[in-house]
């Protein structure tokens, strides 16, 4: 919508009235159906959208790495993983037998993944299997790295730190 209040074809927007000097209250439109709202969300969010993208390309890159390569527990060390809603944790995996799974109470759920202070060669795989209240699932696959392993530098690597309120 430009300052005349036109709009583009098919996009919700607003419209200040007066001149420049005036105190304007947008004028609020919205989509007439799901549809219209899904081809035009990009368009009139695209700004908010790159934004976003920006803020987020460190998190998203961190995630996918994750996603691809699993994640790492050094032998002796523990990981905290957020439940994305109350739930049920088990391990599974040849890894599960070196590591100790702690429920938390707190606010979100959690769990505390212990990995024994082993010094076996080579990375052992496991995975957390999570069965939340509503029936919904999911599994998040981790390894332990053993000491003395040259990837043993976990804390000196810059790592994302979460910010109270989201990215």
């Amino acid at each position: 919508m430009n300052d005349h209040g036109e709009t583009r074809a098919g996009v919700p927007g607003h419209r200040c009235g007066g001149g420049a000097a005036s105190a304007s209250t947008p004028l609020l439109t919205s989509w007439k159906s799901w549809a219209e709202a899904k081809k035009g969300y990009t368009a009139a969010y695209k700004h908010h959208l790159a934004a976003l993208a920006k803020r987020a390309a460190q998190s998203w890159k961190i995630e996918d790495l994750i996603a691809k390569f699993e994640e790492g527990i050094h032998a002796g060390a523990s990981l905290t993983v957020p439940l994305l809603k109350p739930g049920k944790a088990e391990l599974a995996g040849d890894g599960a037998k070196i590591v100790t799974l702690t429920p938390l109470d707190q606010k979100p759920p959690a769990v505390r993944l212990t990995a024994a202070d082993v010094t076996a060669k080579g990375e052992v795989a496991f995975e957390l299997h999570i069965t939340y209240d509503d029936a919904t699932s999911e599994e998040l696959k981790f390894f332990v790295v053993p000491k003395g392993t040259p990837s043993n530098h976990r804390s000196v690597l810059p790592h994302f730190t979460p910010r109270p309120g989201g990215i």
